[in-house]
């Protein structure tokens, strides 16, 4: 049985909602909270496995109540609001720390109410799986978890690349602040990111980023020291060794974009000369690809459990046997850190 706190200021949305989950079997309101500060005293008492989160609220918004909450209690908090969708709304949400946002149902009159409301009750379904940590922001890095030179196989890096997806752009955030402002390879990321929404997500990784930010574009040449971002609703691979391919992605049920076909491409022009990291993510997409590049003699690595905000594409590359190393944001950073001082 899912837990629900419901958290807004409109008492006649709070009974929407709570109709909503009393509907369904596998769902229970243990509590109803009408502004953010009783949100967070209501969420340390009840301990509620997922909470709705209303964003517009007085005293305290979604935002700011989402972020007090994750202080005190690891929970899935997801933001159910009358907003527009937005890159700007998603991602202050996503930086507040929920693991995802939607548009109220609307009213029962309304004519695809039922369907909203189905993908409302699923969405809750799924986001309380989410493992929900103490986020990833500004992290310092242990002088342990530097990787001795020694160790390192492919000591002439020529390109980086990470795999991602639920959880990401908070992680990826916490990671792109300290690296070193310049890198002697491009660093490549995939993202699963709805089609439309890279441009918010780089513009807000380059706010942050001491190293330049850019999405991938069909035919372009890569430069080291330049973060690429595979754009949403493509499929992105490597045309040769120096240049990107970007098409429009046509198939069904397949992530967008796609981790494994990124690195099956890094394999095919760069081979033992590639990292390759792949992050918190649901499914299995980058794990066959990893498994190529760790033969090819690459040094691959997958995100540990512990701090991941879902343990599916890591885990899954772990069953292959695909990683050569298990490690935390703050190491994999430290790692890109000691290649890049490799190649120089």
């Amino acid at each position: 049985m899912i837990r629900i706190l419901i958290v807004d200021d409109s008492a006649t949305y709070c009974e929407i909602l709570k109709s909503i989950f009393s509907g369904v079997p596998d769902m229970t309101v243990i509590g109803i909270a009408h502004n953010g500060r009783a949100a967070v005293k209501m969420a340390s008492e009840l301990r509620p496995d997922l909470i709705t989160m209303d964003v517009n609220m007085p005293d305290m918004d979604g935002y700011e109540a989402t972020t007090a909450i994750l202080q005190i209690l690891p929970v899935p908090i997801v933001m159910v609001t009358s907003l527009n969708r937005s890159h700007e709304n998603d991602f202050n949400a996503m930086q507040a720390g929920a693991v995802a946002m939607i548009e109220k149902p609307g009213m029962v009159t309304d004519s695809i109410y039922k369907h909203n409301v189905e993908t409302l009750v699923n969405l809750v379904r799924n986001m309380e799986k989410v493992k929900v940590f103490r986020r990833f922001n500004s992290p310092k890095i242990n002088s342990s978890e530097y990787i001795a030179p020694a160790v390192i196989g492919a000591v002439n890096c020529e390109i980086a690349a990470i795999g991602i997806s639920t959880g990401g752009p908070p992680i990826l955030a916490g990671m792109l602040q300290i690296l070193p402002a310049k890198l002697p390879f491009p660093l490549c990321i995939i993202q699963h990111i709805p089609k439309g929404f890279s441009d918010s997500l780089i513009g807000w990784l380059s706010k942050i980023s001491p190293l330049p930010v850019i999405s991938m574009k069909d035919g372009d040449i890569l430069q080291p020291g330049t973060v690429y971002v595979a754009p949403g609703g493509s499929i992105s691979s490597l045309k040769t060794a120096a240049s990107f391919s970007v098409v429009p992605d046509t198939k069904i049920n397949m992530p967008s974009p796609s981790v494994d076909v990124f690195f099956d491409s890094m394999n095919k022009f760069h081979g033992a000369a590639s990292l390759a990291v792949l992050m918190s993510g649901m499914g299995r997409d980058g794990a066959m690809g990893l498994l190529h590049l760790h033969n090819s003699g690459a040094e691959t690595v997958v995100q540990d459990s512990e701090s991941s905000v879902v343990y599916g594409m890591p885990g899954e590359a772990l069953k292959l046997k695909a990683a050569k190393h298990v490690m935390t944001p703050e190491a994999i950073v430290a790692f890109i850190k000691k290649l890049a001082e490799a190649k120089r």
